[in-house]
């Protein structure tokens, strides 16, 4: 249901991206608020996913492959309905890629916390050392609700984790900000706030979400104001942070329901591009 409410935004959405021309303005003023409300679903969705594949490269290579796919069919199509493909900006999925980036490098950050030493004393020193110190190495966290993600983190010291921490996030957050896609950086960011409730919250995440979210939406909006005296539309989307914790079955998707969303992005962009000749 949720998924369905994201595509029904989404569409309204990309109505008013690549129908600006043809709209009244104040009707496209209201697709782009409305269409924002399609972010923090997506990014929720998406933080979950994160979480509960079963494979974060292949999961990281649809992603990257749906990115390509997709802005090649908008760039091969966009010439031949009228319109430049430099006058808009990469879809949404170059978010997505960037998000994935901060969150793998997170997830290195978090593995930092070495393993502890904690020594017992014998009540007899040991017969082969003669010593009566007897160290037991103290685990990170890595229990069995997490052990399936543990083949995430590669084997590195400390400092090498922390490094390749660094040259995943810096450059994930770079992108983010100058890659001319839609969302961009606050796309990201909303993103990280679902990362970290579902990483670190065990209990009441939508309400830790909600709050969360309602600031940063709140302090982005403020600042993108001081700095263009313009609103941001997506400021609007802190109204949908309220649909993503709607309660729902816990029942997996199937595979086939699961790549119909994936097919329907590109699609749905495809047909509103053929359709514009008609309008």
């Amino acid at each position: 249901m949720k998924k369905l409410m994201a595509c029904f935004f989404m569409v309204l959405n990309h109505i008013a991206l690549y129908y600006a021309d043809k709209l009244p303005p104040k009707l496209c003023i209201v697709f782009q608020v409305t269409g924002s409300l399609a972010l923090p679903l997506f990014a929720y969705s998406f933080a979950r996913g994160f979480f509960k594949t079963r494979n974060a490269g292949i999961y990281f290579l649809r992603l990257f492959a749906l990115a390509m796919l997709t802005e090649a069919m908008i760039t091969a199509v966009l010439p031949s309905v009228g319109l430049s493909a430099t006058s808009f900006p990469l879809n949404s999925v170059f978010v997505l890629l960037c998000a994935f980036g901060l969150f793998y490098g997170c997830e290195l950050l978090f593995a930092i916390p070495a393993d502890r030493i904690g020594s017992l004393r014998l009540l007899e020193a040991n017969a082969h050392t003669h010593s009566d110190r007897y160290d037991v190495r103290i685990g990170n966290g890595i229990t069995a609700k997490s052990a399936e993600h543990a083949n995430r983190i590669p084997p590195l010291s400390p400092a090498g984790l922390f490094w390749l921490a660094l040259i995943i996030i810096v450059p994930s957050v770079v992108l983010s900000v100058f890659l001319n896609s839609e969302y961009g950086l606050f796309g990201m960011l909303t993103a990280l706030i679902f990362y970290f409730t579902e990483k670190s919250i065990p209990k009441n995440k939508g309400t830790w979400a909600i709050f969360l979210f309602l600031g940063f939406d709140l302090v982005y909006t403020t600042v993108f104001y001081l700095c263009t005296k313009t609103l941001n539309p997506l400021g609007a989307s802190v109204a949908a942070i309220f649909l993503c914790y709607l309660p729902e079955k816990k029942k997996r998707p199937s595979p086939l329901v699961s790549y119909a969303f994936y097919l329907f992005f590109p699609l749905h962009i495809l047909v509103l591009l053929l359709l514009r000749p008609l309008f």
